[in-house]
C-alpha cells in the first residue's frame, strides 16, 4: 500500500469472534457505530486492526483484549478469541479472512489460518508468508502503539510514552496542548518530571492561575480521555483508529467542545475514526458539530448502525450518509437501533 491513503472504503471479515461473516459498505473518514447492546460493535472494533503485516496484528489483537480483560489470564494460544461462536477450532484448521478496499482504490485480502497445534499459516498477507506460533515473540508489550482505546482506559504509563514521542516535535507539541485547552482552559504546559533519579518520569500540568504543577493523575476522567485521544490521533497519522464507547468520562456539557477538537484534529492528521457510542446526547452534540460548526466535513461522516436477526443471529451493518443520519435525527427516528 505504500505512502497511499490506508482510509477504507468497504471492509468483510469471516469467521472472527461472534461473526461468520460481516461487512461494512461505503466507509468515510468519521465512521459512528451505533447499535443494541451485545451486537458486536467492540468485536468490528478489533477486527479493524488488521494490518499488513500479520504478527502486527496478531499483537494489536491480543492487546485490545488484555485491555478488556475479558479472562484473569489472556494466552496467545486461546483461539477461542478469534473463533466465532459456531466454529470448532481445536480438531481442524480454522480460518478467518478479512477483505479491505481503500481510499485510493487499492484492494486486499488477507487471510490466517489456525490449526490445533496452535500454529498460524499465513495467506496473503503482503509484507508476511512464515508459519509461526502464538507463542514466537508475541506479547502484550511487544508493540508500543495499538490504535484501538476501550471504553475504560484512563491514565497509564503509556500516557508518558505517547507525549514522550509528541514532544521531540515543536510544531505538534503547540498543536496537541491547544487542542487540550479545550478541556483545560488555562493550561499553560505539560512536562516530563521524575521525581527521583532513574524513576519513572510523570506528566507534570502547569495551569495559568496556579504557581505550583499537577500530575496529569490529578485531572479528571475527561482530561484524561481527550489527552489520550489527541495523542493516539497525532500517532496514527494518515491511518485508522478505532475508539470504543468514545463519550465514557465526557461531562455531557463539554460534547460539544470534545466532538469539534475530536474531528477537527482528527481532519488535521489525516485519521480515518471508528468510534462506537450508544449515548444519545453523544450522538445529538455529534450531528450538531456538524451542522453548525464544521459542515465541510458532511461528506465525509458515516453513521453504521448494527441490526441483529432474531432468528438467524446475524448481524448486518447498515450505512447512512450525513444527511440521512441528520434526517432520522431530526424526525425523531431511534438510530441506535
Amino acid at each position: 500500500m505504500g505512502d497511499k491513503s490506508k482510509h477504507l472504503t468497504y471492509f468483510k471479515v469471516e469467521n472472527f469472534k461472534r461473526f461468520e461473516s460481516f461487512e461494512m459498505k461505503d466507509l468515510g473518514q468519521f465512521n459512528l457505530i451505533l447499535g443494541d447492546n451485545n451486537v458486536g460493535k467492540t468485536s468490528v472494533l478489533e477486527a479493524l486492526l488488521i494490518n499488513e503485516e500479520s504478527r502486527v496484528f496478531i499483537n494489536r489483537l491480543f492487546v485490545a483484549i488484555h485491555f478488556r480483560k475479558l479472562k484473569d489470564n489472556i494466552r496467545f494460544g486461546d483461539l477461542e478469541f478469534y473463533s466465532n461462536r459456531n466454529a470448532v477450532v481445536r480438531d481442524k484448521v480454522y480460518s478467518i479472512r478479512f477483505t479491505l478496499d481503500f481510499k485510493n482504490a487499492v484492494h486486499e485480502e488477507f487471510g490466517l489460518e489456525f490449526d490445533n497445534r496452535n500454529k498460524i499459516r499465513v495467506k496473503g498477507f503482503p509484507n508476511d508468508s512464515s508459519e509461526y506460533s502464538f507463542y514466537d515473540n508475541l506479547g502484550v508489550n511487544s508493540i508500543m502503539n495499538t490504535p484501538f482505546i476501550p471504553f475504560y482506559k484512563g491514565h497509564d504509563a503509556d500516557l508518558t510514552n505517547f507525549y514522550s514521542r509528541l514532544q521531540d516535535n515543536k510544531s505538534l507539541k503547540k498543536s496537541f496542548l491547544k487542542s487540550l485547552k479545550t478541556i483545560v482552559p488555562d493550561l499553560e504546559d505539560i512536562e516530563l518530571s521524575s521525581p527521583y533519579p532513574d524513576s519513572r518520569p510523570n506528566l507534570i500540568v502547569y495551569q495559568s492561575h496556579i504557581d505550583s504543577s499537577l500530575p496529569l493523575a490529578m485531572f479528571g476522567d475527561g482530561t484524561l480521555k481527550l489527552f489520550r485521544l489527541l495523542a493516539e490521533i497525532v500517532l496514527n497519522r494518515g491511518n485508522r483508529l478505532m475508539i470504543d464507547e468514545i463519550d465514557t468520562g465526557i461531562y455531557f456539557g463539554r460534547f460539544r467542545q470534545f466532538w469539534k477538537v475530536v474531528l477537527q484534529t482528527a481532519k488535521e492528521f489525516d485519521v480515518q475514526l471508528f468510534m462506537t457510542t450508544h449515548n444519545e446526547e453523544c450522538i445529538r452534540y455529534f450531528k450538531e458539530v456538524i451542522e453548525q460548526d464544521l459542515p465541510e466535513l458532511k461528506k465525509d461522516v458515516r453513521n453504521i448502525t448494527l441490526v441483529e436477526n432474531a432468528v438467524s443471529k446475524n448481524v448486518t451493518a447498515h450505512t447512512y450518509d450525513f444527511e440521512q443520519f441528520e434526517h432520522a435525527i431530526n424526525v425523531g427516528n431511534e438510530v441506535r437501533a
